[in-house]
């Protein structure tokens, strides 16, 4: 074993020795042994005293070791203490500066997605718009003049998309009448006959001119199992006298609000089928008919239709052998 400092070294060297090193490193005041015996007379010092004066500066050393050791310590949390605080600060800044640039760029973006919806919405208008000034043919009003009179009106209010989809729903007016300006659908046909009906009021002029319209286009076997289908061959409530409005009348009584409710697109459905059979002489089914006379009940022609079937279809021994079997008295 390695002899210890104390019994290595003379009291007096042991004591010069400590007080040197103490001063040097630690500035601890060890220039006596007892009570103010200076370094020069440390020789005269005695064993106990040197030992008492080593106790004083190991005491005086550790504890300026500790305080050293707390210094540092304190300086180094307050280092890394500061180092944390100012990398928050730059994860708070970063993070600042992120969510302004990323509400710039939803900003941005929705401002992007509303010009575009701004745009598709202005280019839907201006096609709805540009859509809805689609008409028909420019109406000739010096051969085709009733579809110009002021009931019809289909020159100077043509009919739009908009219209034709409502008619395709309805046909009748907005508040449930015959809607005249719907013939304005089948310009230029029926423009001999249909003023004989609307505008003059001539039901048998109507029924001549109708019948030699359909002989042309090839109708008239369709029409005659309309005649019959229809109950029109029956019907006794409608004189020469009836007006558009007593018809009306006569329509919600045969038929009640069920006329008002038609529109093209029941005549389209069920009757397409129906034509290849109507042409090749087969009876049309009475329920398509029945459609056909409350179509023309929102037309404005029953009253007119009626007369057009007596005089040609009703009393006929041909049409009465083949159709005559779908006729009913009509109250």
């Amino acid at each position: 074993m390695a002899p210890s400092f104390r019994t290595f070294w003379p009291h007096s060297m042991r004591l010069l020795l400590l007080a040197a090193l103490a001063a040097t490193a630690f500035g601890v005041d060890a220039d006596h042994c007892t009570g103010g015996v200076m370094m020069e007379d440390a020789f005269a010092c005695t064993e106990s005293e040197v030992e008492t004066a080593e106790e004083h500066i190991f005491a005086s050393m550790s504890m300026e070791l500790l305080q050293r050791d707390l210094r540092h310590t304190k300086v180094g949390v307050l280092a890394a203490e500061q180092l944390a605080l100012e990398q928050r600060e730059n994860s708070s800044s970063i993070a600042e500066d992120e969510l302004i640039v990323g509400k710039e760029n939803r900003i941005a973006v929705d401002e992007g997605s509303k010009t575009r919806d701004t745009e598709k919405i202005e280019e839907e208008e201006v096609g709805e718009a540009a859509e809805d000034k689609v008409q028909e043919p420019t109406v000739n009003c010096s051969e085709y003049p009733v579809f110009c009179d002021s009931k019809l009106n289909c020159s100077g209010n043509p009919i739009t998309v908009a219209d034709k989809d409502a008619w395709g729903k309805k046909i009748v007016t907005a508040d449930g009448h015959a809607n005249l300006r719907s013939w304005c659908m089948v310009y230029p046909s029926y423009a001999t006959a249909l003023p004989k009906c609307i505008l003059e009021d001539s039901k048998l002029e109507y029924a001549k001119a109708m019948y030699e319209f359909q002989t042309i286009a090839q109708s008239t076997e369709a029409d005659g199992a309309y005649c019959f289908g229809s109950g029109l061959c029956n019907n006794t409530k409608v004189t020469l006298n009836t007006t558009l409005q007593e018809a009306e009348g006569i329509c919600s009584a045969r038929y009640g609000d069920r006329w008002k409710g038609i529109g093209w697109a029941d005549l389209e459905g069920p009757v397409a089928p129906a034509v290849p059979e109507m042409y090749n002489h087969s009876p049309m089914p009475r329920q398509i008919a029945e459609l056909f006379a409350m179509a023309a009940c929102a037309m404005g022609n029953y009253q007119c239709d009626v007369f057009y079937c007596k005089v040609n279809y009703c009393q006929n021994d041909d049409y009465l052998q083949r159709f005559g079997n779908l006729s009913w008295a009509v109250a």
